[in-house]
């Protein structure tokens, strides 16, 4: 459930934190004052679309947060949002919307994208403004709140559906393959073969690019390299005019060995002297060792350049980098072997697709005559709700539509479209054709309370749902949103004492001014102020003593 709402900076509202509990809540207050802000910071952090013209004036930005708790099992399905959990099974969704336009999301401290506080929030919420087009008055939502419905009855038919359905999909797959024109099927192969052998041609391997590269520097440095090698060796050897390094140490050898009758200590010396020689003499080799390597080859560079230009235009027509060239390879050799099987296929693949589209039909049948059942069950419990919502002589159907085999979806063949008839003596038309103020509200409230046990929404918020109805119908809408308190959350605004007496917990929402700001406070009402605002509901007044009495009366009889 939503446990608490933090507002901040939103329109009116300066700052207010509203503790939520579980049922009905209702939220009611004088014409002007913002009821429907505090719906308007629900949807941020259900991450509906939000004007940045709410941010508060002065303000750069305004900030909305929710605490869900207990929110781990409509999530089991959903490893990404289950990632986001702690032990105590709460999820934080912050929502800060920039004057600039910008919108910055949270999800438990860490930054996400609106479309994830979307996702979420399509689980958790169910909003119904004012001028909300529900998902009840949505046609493709409703064969899915059908099979919600009779969750119990159409889900085992729907499974055994899917099964079949999904080995359909991979026969089509393989029809598509089987059944291509044969001069396509020749000409494909021969691209595929044409590209298989350009690349083993070339057969580069992982990283050679990168050594041909370095080869090539080496190559085209020969000249200098080689220069620069003969100097460090003649200036070790030296010549007949000039004595080079091992000459030198040579000589400083023997001149610290004679010097050594005369002076204790310089045998140290005459070994650095001795090791140094050695190292010279491991260096020079090492040298002429390089210079063996070196190739001399004129031609040597031009076939360098020659396959690195080859592997650069490989990389360009088949992905970038020699890995992703075999990749390719290893893609167009299957796709290849793939497509010379496909003909051996055809025969067997034609007595398989009758066999499994037999299966299809049988399954799509079983599960359309749930569909039936179930549907007649939810006709029989929307007409009663609607009759004792005022609606008398109103009819409700669910009407279905058969696709063709071919044409089988992954939900079956059937499409559904809830019908209604207003009133007595008028043609059946679709829902979203025939409810409009008042009567949609009675509409979606009738199919909301059936839908209750079934429907696992956790909160449903609701924006004057009393707009356009009044008298017994008004009292009839209070007890049914009482009674769908007890398997969801419940937030309404309201603006009709007999809806805002069956709440469990009552809101009042008030404007106060001063000579530079208006101001909007939310305020949750002690059970001796709630006859007060019930009173004012009904006549004006919050001291009216008939009002008052009223409103006592009303809210005993909750109870």
């Amino acid at each position: 459930m939503l446990e608490h709402l933090e507002i901040r900076d939103l329109a009116l509202i300066a700052h207010t934190g509203l503790d939520l509990g579980t049922g009905f809540q209702v939220i009611t207050g004088e014409t002007g004052v913002g009821k429907s802000l505090l719906l308007g910071a629900i949807e941020a952090i259900s991450g509906k679309t939000v004007s940045k013209d709410l941010v508060r004036t002065g303000e750069e930005t305004a900030l909305v947060e929710g605490v869900f708790t207990e929110v781990r099992p409509y999530f089991a399905d959903n490893p990404e949002v289950l990632s986001y959990l702690e032990e105590d099974d709460m999820l934080i969704i912050s929502r800060e919307i920039r004057r600039n336009g910008r919108n910055i999301c949270r999800l438990n401290g860490r930054m996400v994208p609106l479309s994830f506080i979307q996702q979420i929030g399509d689980r958790l919420c169910d909003i119904h403004g004012q001028n909300d087009r529900q998902q009840i008055f949505l046609r493709d939502k409703h064969l899915g709140i059908l099979d919600r419905y009779g969750r119990d009855l159409i889900g085992p038919a729907k499974k055994d559906y899917n099964r079949v359905y999904r080995a359909w999909q991979e026969l089509k797959r393989k029809e598509r393959e089987i059944l291509i024109d044969p001069e396509e099927r020749r000409l494909y192969m021969e691209r595929l073969e044409y590209q298989i052998n350009e690349i083993l041609d070339i057969n580069p391997e992982p990283g050679e690019d990168e050594t041909l590269r370095q080869k090539r520097d080496l190559l085209r440095n020969t000249e200098n390299i080689t220069e620069g090698l003969e100097q460090v060796l003649a200036y070790m050897d030296g010549s007949e005019e000039s004595p080079g390094l091992r000459d030198l140490l040579g000589l400083s050898r023997s001149q610290i060995q004679h010097l050594t009758l005369y002076f204790d200590g310089l045998e140290e010396d005459l070994n650095r002297l001795i090791e140094t020689e050695e190292l010279l003499d491991e260096v020079r080799r090492s040298l002429e060792k390089i210079q063996d390597r070196i190739d001399r080859d004129p031609q040597a560079l031009a076939q360098v350049e020659d396959r690195l230009d080859k592997i650069h235009r490989l990389k360009l027509k088949y992905g970038g980098s020699i890995e992703e060239v075999r990749k390719y390879l290893d893609k167009a050799r299957a796709n290849l072997e793939r497509t010379k099987e496909a003909g051996l296929l055809a025969s067997t693949l034609e007595e398989n697709k009758a066999k499994v589209l037999g299966l299809l039909e049988e399954k799509s049948q079983a599960l359309y005559e749930k569909r039936l059942e179930v549907a007649a069950e939810l006709e029989e419990n929307v007409m009663a709700e609607l009759n004792e919502l005022g609606m008398e002589g109103a009819e409700f159907k669910v009407r279905f539509k058969r696709l063709d085999l071919e044409e089988a979806k992954d939900y079956g063949l059937d499409q559904v479209e809830f019908m209604l008839s207003a009133n007595k003596g008028e043609a059946l038309k679709p829902l979203a054709d025939t409810a409009s103020g008042g009567e949609a509200s009675r509409i979606m409230l009738a199919i909301k309370v059936t839908l209750a046990e079934a429907d696992d929404t956790p909160l449903l918020v609701f924006d004057e749902i009393d707009t356009g109805i009044s008298g017994r119908t008004t009292e009839i809408v209070g007890r049914k949103l009482e009674e769908l308190g007890r398997t969801h959350q419940i937030i309404c605004v309201s603006h009709q004492a007999q809806i805002a007496a069956r709440a469990d917990r009552h809101f009042y929402i008030f404007k106060e001014s001063d000579d530079q700001r208006t101001r909007t406070h939310i305020n949750l009402l002690k059970e001796e102020e709630r006859p007060g605002e019930i009173a004012r509901l009904l006549s004006g007044r919050s001291d009216d003593a008939k009002s008052l009495s009223l409103a006592q009366d009303m809210l005993k009889s909750r109870d």
